[in-house]
């Protein structure tokens, strides 16, 4: 089973970042 690196987080993290931004833009 393959660990999650850091760098997927983060760019998991950004990925929700964006998604969040244009779902909850008023």
């Amino acid at each position: 089973s393959q660990v999650l690196k850091p760098e997927s987080q983060t760019v998991y993290g950004i990925r929700w970042f964006l998604l969040s931004r244009i779902l909850f833009q008023t």
